[in-house]
């Protein structure tokens, strides 16, 4: 995971649960289920325009076509 930022000018959400995570426990969890939450709806968004393509397998009959000499 990368995170940095400038002290008191910006602030990743990774290095805020990790400041938070002393302090309020509770606002730590709720900044990793934002998290989650934002990660979730990025892979269902991805999925659904088809922009993320399975990886094309090779069929029995393309496989038998192949010469291996």
């Amino acid at each position: 995971m990368f995170a940095g930022s400038l002290q008191k000018v910006t602030q990743t959400l990774p290095l805020a649960i990790y400041a938070e995570f002393e302090v309020n426990f509770d606002v730590t969890l709720a900044i990793s289920a934002l998290l989650v939450l934002i990660s979730a709806a990025v892979l269902i968004s991805l999925k659904l325009t088809s922009l993320w393509q399975p990886s094309e397998q090779i069929s029995s009959s393309r496989f038998a076509r192949l010469s291996w000499s």
